[in-house]
Parts: structure tokens; C-alpha cells; sequence
């Protein structure tokens, strides 16, 4: 995944990726580019033009903080998105506001309508988790299930929940 509040969206970003993508013999599907809600350029007509372009190479397209901005349904309805990640204050509010619970409800099935996948960040709790798989959310993240970790730690926390479960081989995409 590539986090674009580290990277200045512009043409050869854009063009760097395809690239790269290509020269590594990566299957483009398996690259997602993160962008927040927030995200801000100097030029939207430019940056349009670089997401549509990732998304016909296959690249997958990740709104991150999704419900802390004003622009969330703008952004919705006019960059082509794959993944919707619902910010963390809401799933850890949901368990006790009703409203924070109807905001992720109603995220979860507006990226359903949209054809998007959702993930749910911050999850803490069995609680949580439990009401998220409920609500039909397809992915999430939070010290529940892993704390943030290098690349390397990834692979050993990989190898060792397949020991314990090998079933989780075909929930990775492994």
C-alpha cells in the first residue's frame, strides 16, 4: 500500500508507479494507493487524471480516514475508489453512540452500493469486531488483531498464524 501524505500526487508519481509495477512483475490489483480524505492537490483536474489512469492499470484506489472531512461523498462520487476505511474514532465510538454506529452501518452499505470493500480501523475489542462482521464489514485493523509492525515482523506474524490456523492462508491471499 502506498500512503500518499508521504508522496506529492502528481504526474511522474503516477508514471513511476505503472512502472514500477511493470519492471517488478507485480499483478497490478495487488497494489492499493492510500490516499485521506483530506488529501489536498494543487491541481484536482491533474490528480482525477492520475487516479482514473491507476485504476484502468488495475491498481486499487483506498479512501483512508473516511467520515473526518467535509469532501466524503464528493470524493465518492468522482474518484474511483476500491476501499473504504472508516476511521477509527467512529468504530471506537460505536459500541456506546448510536450515532457513531449508524455512521459506520451506513458507511459499510454505501461502499456495498458502491462496489467498494470496507475496512474498519482501529478495532480494539471483541465487541467491536464481533458488531463489525455483523454489519457485513470485509476488513479490519487495530491492536486487536496486529499492532502496526515492519515488513519483516509481518512475515513472521504471517508464518506464525498460519501454524496456528492454515486456513488463514486463503483469507491473506496466500
Amino acid at each position: 500500500m502506498i500512503l500518499m501524505n508521504r508522496f506529492r500526487l502528481d504526474l511522474p508519481f503516477g508514471r513511476s508507479v505503472v512502472t514500477l509495477v511493470a519492471a517488478h512483475d507485480l499483478a497490478p490489483q495487488s497494489l492499493i494507493v492510500e490516499l485521506t480524505e483530506s488529501s489536498a492537490t494543487a491541481n484536482e483536474v491533474v490528480m482525477l487524471g492520475i487516479l482514473a489512469r491507476l485504476r484502468l492499470k488495475g491498481i486499487g484506489l483506498a479512501i483512508d480516514d473516511y467520515g473526518t472531512s467535509y469532501s466524503g461523498l464528493e470524493r465518492l462520487s468522482t474518484i474511483p475508489f476500491t476501499i473504504l476505511k472508516i476511521d477509527m474514532q467512529f468504530i471506537s465510538a460505536m459500541m456506546s453512540n448510536a450515532n457513531a454506529r449508524a455512521i459506520v452501518e451506513s458507511s459499510i452499505a454505501l461502499a456495498k452500493r458502491l462496489n467498494m470493500k470496507t475496512v474498519a480501523e482501529g478495532i480494539e475489542n471483541e465487541g467491536q469486531l464481533t458488531l463489525l462482521k455483523e454489519m457485513r464489514c470485509d476488513y479490519g485493523q487495530g491492536y486487536l488483531i496486529a499492532p502496526p509492525m515492519e515488513f519483516e515482523k509481518l512475515l513472521d506474524w504471517i508464518a506464525t498464524a498460519y501454524e496456528a490456523d492454515p486456513s488463514i492462508s486463503a483469507s491473506l491471499g496466500l
